[in-house]
């Protein structure tokens, strides 16, 4: 009997990257690796930022013409060198970029990695949201 060979797919492939990609209108999907070299960077940073903690921080514009295009942004605390995380939006229709990084506990933000810029939809007139 033929036995397939069983390969393991690799934890990560020691490249920095932050990836950014639209769900739906409502939700983006931000995945990162942070590579060896970056991985030694940071550690030697924080040696001053010892209560610093990992966020990505979530930048988002509003692109309607009746509203001005003025910048937010909102952090998710998260951990690890390699990671995903599931991004909810409280508008469509928006332009959104990420930023993994660290937060000092005076409140400066450090900036680790900046993904792509993505574009969500607008939800179609007369469409059910699926939000209450």
């Amino acid at each position: 009997m033929f036995k397939e060979k069983e390969y393991e797919l690799p934890a990560g492939y020691g490249d920095d990257r932050l990836i950014l990609m639209v769900r739906d209108p409502y939700f983006l999907h931000a995945y990162w690796e942070i590579g060896e070299k970056k991985r030694l960077e940071i550690k030697e940073q924080q040696g001053n930022l010892i209560k610093a903690h990992r966020v990505l921080r979530v930048h988002h514009y509003s692109s309607s013409r009746e509203e001005e295009l003025s910048p937010a942004h909102f952090d998710i605390e998260v951990s690890g060198d390699i990671g995903s995380q599931y991004i909810q939006l409280e508008r469509p229709d928006s332009i959104c970029y990420v930023e993994l990084g660290l937060v000092a506990e005076e409140g400066n933000f450090f900036t680790i990695l900046k993904s792509n810029y993505v574009h969500t939809p607008p939800v179609p007139v007369g469409t059910s949201t699926g939000r209450k």
